[in-house]
């Protein structure tokens, strides 16, 4: 996401590590991307994710897909 736009998380990575039992990482790329140069990338630390039953409802989903983006923003922040 370019610096100063926004755009809507989409939720497919949390739902296949949710069915796959699986923790995330969350991963943070730097704001200064060139071809061939350096970019920072930061790596978080993995966490499971976290339902009720046996797959994640829409609205977990969307929880779960928010509280890995915050991750990451955190992750930017340092």
């Amino acid at each position: 996401v370019k610096e100063g736009q926004t755009v809507e998380p989409h939720a497919g990575a949390v739902v296949m590590a949710a069915r796959a039992g699986v923790p995330v990482m969350p991963v943070y790329i730097g704001k200064k991307k060139r071809l061939f140069r350096k970019t920072d990338v930061v790596f978080g630390m993995p966490y499971q994710l976290e339902f009720e039953g046996r797959k994640p409802t829409h609205e977990e989903s969307q929880r779960m897909t928010e509280e890995l983006m915050a991750r990451i923003r955190a992750l930017g922040e340092h």
